[in-house]
């Protein structure tokens, strides 16, 4: 039936608003080999695309991980040795990093603006800043 969502038993509606959201805007977020992620968006011109990679800071920490958001959509969860790689339209992009586990019920994270060039591969470093009290995305 056209324009009818149907959610399944155990399915959260956050779940299936997710799914909306992410089909209506043309985003896909799927696994990769090695345990990272790619996002691939639909553009009328692949030109506009910009390839980014995000790595991991081997000295980050072993029990550590990193909650990646990229323009308030989570995109994955950095552990140990892997990275977010994926297609994302030029331009302005907000990225939010967010420390897991959380110790002490403290919500840690940094958030940045990155500029994505048409046509042009980007890779940034995760690492830590200020004495181990904030994320910075660092070009590589």
């Amino acid at each position: 039936m056209r324009g009818t969502l149907t959610v399944y038993k155990g399915m959260k509606p956050s779940h299936a608003f997710s799914i909306i959201a992410a089909l209506a805007c043309g985003l896909a977020v799927i696994p990769v080999q090695g345990g990272g992620f790619e996002t691939r968006t639909r553009v009328s011109h692949p030109a506009a695309n910009s390839h980014l990679t995000i790595n991991r800071a081997p000295n980050f920490g072993n029990q550590s991980n990193i909650s990646l958001f990229i323009d308030g959509q989570l995109v994955g969860t950095l552990g140990y040795g892997r990275s977010f790689k994926g297609f994302l339209p030029a331009g302005r992009h907000f990225i939010t990093m967010q420390q897991t586990p959380h110790l002490n019920d403290a919500y840690p994270y940094s958030q940045q603006w990155i500029n994505l060039i048409p046509g042009r591969s980007s890779t940034f470093t995760a690492i830590w800043r200020g004495g181990g009290t904030r994320i910075s995305l660092e070009e590589s």
